[in-house]
Formats: structure tokens, C-alpha cells, sequence
């Protein structure tokens, strides 16, 4: 195992780590932490050193770019360090090494109803029987990859 990968690696726990402390509990989600904590944990998964590299200077860069806003940040605030900083480490993971995004479970599970009852009203059982079956290989999956920690999301 290479040493600089460890330091790499250490080195990012600790930011987020001294992150976590410097936030309260109702604003991590506006940090990500949750996010960032998977791409960490899966650090060492990244192809090449270039993509190692890079991935490293976003995050210290995001890290850095977080204190700034550590006493007190706001959604919209939160949306942006997102999208400048994390959104394409999290393209990245998603197309390399599997990650999935995190979606609202309310809102999934009532678009998953809306699909049902569409099925049953213009189809037959049996089309309704096969998405329901669908649907749970999709929710096992998900929570599959949740135990992982191979998730990400906006507010998570």
C-alpha cells in the first residue's frame, strides 16, 4: 500500500473531522458530510493517480472553501459549494466505481406509487405484479449500496 495514498486519505479524514466539529449537527447536511464521507471511504478505489490527485485537491479545496462559511451557512450557499466542488467527484463516482445518488425516499416512494397505480389503471395485474417486482430489486439495491456507503446527495 503506497504511504502517500494513506496520508492522502488520513489528511481528508481529519479536515472533515475538524469540519464536523466546527458545525453544529442541523448544518453537516449543509456540508455534506455524509457525502463526503463515502468519497473518502472509497478513496483508495480511484483508478489512475491523476484521478487520486485531483480528487484530493477538490476536496481540500471544497474543505477550505467550507470554513469560510463554517459559523453559519445557508441552502443556497450549500447548493453552490456543491456544484462548483463536489458535483464532479461525485460524476466521477458514480460512473467508476458505482455510486448512486441518494434521492428523498418520500418522493421515491410516491413517484413508485404513482407508477403502480398508472400500471394498474391502463394495464392488466401481471405488467403490475413485474414493477412491483422491479421496484424492490431497484429499493434492495439501493439500500445494497447504502450499507456500502456508495451513495451521494445534494443535502445528505
Amino acid at each position: 500500500m503506497d504511504k502517500r495514498n494513506d496520508f492522502r486519505k488520513e489528511h481528508l479524514r481529519t479536515l472533515l473531522y475538524e469540519l464536523k466539529n466546527a458545525s453544529s449537527t442541523s448544518e453537516g447536511r449543509y456540508f455534506h458530510t455524509n457525502t463526503i464521507e463515502n468519497l473518502i471511504t472509497h478513496f483508495e478505489e480511484v483508478k489512475t493517480e491523476n484521478d487520486k490527485n485531483w480528487v484530493y485537491e477538490s476536496l481540500v479545496e471544497y474543505f477550505k472553501k467550507c470554513s469560510e462559511f463554517t459559523p453559519s451557512i445557508d441552502r443556497q450557499t450549500s447548493k453552490d459549494l456543491f456544484y462548483e466542488h463536489i458535483d464532479k467527484i461525485t460524476d466521477y463516482y458514480h460512473n467508476n466505481l458505482g455510486f448512486t445518488m441518494l434521492i428523498n425516499r418520500s418522493v421515491v416512494y410516491f413517484i413508485y406509487c404513482l407508477i403502480i397505480l398508472l400500471c394498474y389503471i391502463f394495464f392488466n395485474l401481471y405488467v403490475v405484479a413485474v414493477i412491483v417486482f422491479l421496484i424492490l430489486i431497484q429499493i434492495t439495491r439501493t439500500f445494497k449500496k447504502f450499507k456500502e456507503k456508495q451513495v451521494y446527495g445534494l443535502f445528505w
